[in-house]
């Protein structure tokens, strides 16, 4: 397996494992400016004592000395070694990005694991950590202490990623008595908003200014000597994860630390969600997520977090890969009722549907097939209802000639015999007529039928009498 080689200037200790171990006191490390996926860019940070917070002071970045032949900076070679590396007038400060992810990992943290940062065509062939340890006995988080006396060096220190904040409201002051008190800064990193809500004095003027990005002092950018006061103070201050402050003191007699922050009533507040891995490997699926009641803890008499510290959330990975697969034949209908025809069957290669680069469906979408092949009826049996209507049709035929035969007939028979009898025509005759032979007058009734148009015959009986018969014609 291969290992990193290392120099680390003071409170030496070099392990080679599976991970290169670095254990440290206080000191600058120096490894190789590696691509992320080599061994020679993961660092494994503890401290020499196990229960010291580390901390990062500086970070640069070095090109090689010009008498070093080697390509690359390779693990296994002498690149790698303290007196192969160029001067320190070669050696760059860390951008902002890759100083932060350095802090995210390793600052106030027990132990940690260093990835170097890289980009392509830098030119960089080394960095340079330079990390210390957090002593117990002379350092102090300003969170939790009150009041306490110390001759000599002292630390304070405050970390957003391990005691977070809302609302904070406190103040350290620190007081020498005479003109002799030494301050020191070592990190200092507050973004934009932080930085207004936050002041740092010594003698009562301010130690640093804020700027658009906030503020950012690396080790030993400030020293002041001859002091008598410093304070630091929050104001209503909300912290970001990134926010830290240490700073250091010195004076060889005794130094009062003044602080109230851990009286200050603390409201609890939600972490960020940590997030399980999701309950598929490809497409949707469902993760739990969780969150703690800590950001910050509740204190002194605070209230707790509402709401819930676990959910679930829906997620989605990559598209899965599908090969395709044809769906059931659909049909149409035959092209004729017997005899043989055809009909189209159709199918999709959609169950699944085939994902991107993955195997199609083999063989046809369409296709004809024979259908309809049974045998046709007799032709005769089809000519009976024929017959039948044409019979039918020839009995209405007749039935109508008929009729009008008849009709015919009729109105012939009328015109032979005479007209109609027309009852207007029918008059009843009473009248008196004389007869030269007749000795009185007698009545006589006539009816008249029309026989032609000019000529009547008395149809009604003749009543005679002695005296004669009489008619009449009109």
């Amino acid at each position: 397996m291969a290992s990193m080689l290392l120099r680390i200037e003071t409170g030496t200790v070099l392990l080679m494992l599976h991970q290169v171990v670095m254990v440290i006191s206080y000191g600058g490390i120096t490894a190789c400016y590696s691509p992320p996926d080599s061994i020679c860019s993961s660092h494994f940070l503890t401290n020499s004592f196990g229960s010291q917070l580390i901390t990062i002071e500086r970070l640069y970045y070095g090109h090689k000395s010009s008498t070093v032949t080697k390509e690359s900076c390779d693990c296994n070679n002498t690149c790698c070694v303290w007196d192969a590396y160029g001067p320190a007038s070669s050696e760059v400060p860390f951008s902002k990005e890759d100083r932060l992810s350095v802090y995210r990992n390793c600052s106030h943290e027990f132990s940690c694991v260093i990835r170097s940062p890289y980009s392509p065509n830098t030119g960089y062939h080394y960095v340079v950590y330079q990390i210390s340890s957090l002593s117990d006995h002379n350092t102090d988080d300003i969170m939790s202490i009150t009041n306490i006396t110390d001759t000599g060096w002292h630390y304070l220190y405050f970390a957003g990623k391990s005691t977070p904040t809302r609302g904070l409201s406190c103040s350290c002051d620190i007081t020498g008595g005479e003109v002799d008190l030494r301050f020191y800064s070592y990190y200092i990193n507050l973004n934009r908003e932080s930085c207004s809500h936050v002041k740092i004095t010594a003698d009562n003027k301010p130690v640093y200014n804020c700027t658009d990005d906030g503020v950012y002092i690396s080790h030993h950018d400030i020293i002041i000597y001859g002091l008598k006061t410093a304070r630091i103070e929050f104001i209503d201050m909300t912290s970001d994860y990134d926010d830290a402050i240490w700073i250091g003191f010195f004076r060889r007699e005794a130094v009062k630390y003044s602080c109230d922050c851990s009286k200050q009533v603390m409201n609890g507040g939600w972490s960020d969600w940590s997030y399980s891995s999701c309950s598929v490997s490809c497409g949707s699926g469902i993760r739990t997520r969780s969150r703690e009641c800590n950001a910050p803890t509740p204190a002194n008499g605070g209230t707790n977090c509402i709401g819930s510290r676990t959910e679930e959330v829906d997620c989605t990975e990559q598209e899965c890969s599908f090969e395709g697969s044809w769906s059931d034949w659909s049909y149409s209908a035959c092209s004729v009722s017997c005899g043989g025809g055809t009909r189209t069957r159709i199918r999709k290669c959609n169950i699944p549907s085939p994902t991107s680069g993955s195997r199609i469906c083999s063989g046809e979408t369409s296709d004809d097939i024979p259908c309809g092949e049974q045998d046709c009826p007799e032709a005769a049996v089809y000519v009976v209802p024929w017959v039948l209507f044409g019979v039918c049709l020839l009995i209405n035929i007749f039935t109508l000639i008929w009729c009008i035969i008849r009709l015919m007939r009729r109105k012939l028979k009328q015109k032979m015999s005479g007209q109609v009898c027309n009852t207007s025509r029918l008059s009843e005759i009473n009248r008196n007529e004389s007869s030269p032979t007749a000795s009185n007058t007698q009545s006589v009734y006539y009816v008249n039928t029309v026989i032609n148009e000019n000529n009547y015959e008395s149809l009604s009986p003749t009543l005679s009498d002695e005296y004669g018969a009489y008619a009449s014609l009109k």
